[in-house]
């Protein structure tokens, strides 16, 4: 029997994203107008 593990990453925005994270998320939003959700679910 094997046991499936499943991990929940919530997407960050440009508040709750480190400093380097934030910074290509407002770069983003100002170029795109909206923050991509694979970009949200990538930043760290």
């Amino acid at each position: 029997m094997s046991t499936i593990k499943m991990i929940n990453l919530e997407p960050k925005t440009i508040e709750t994203a480190d400093a380097i994270s934030s910074e290509i998320l407002k770069t983003t939003q100002n170029k795109l107008g909206l923050i991509p959700n694979m970009y949200a679910g990538m930043a760290c």
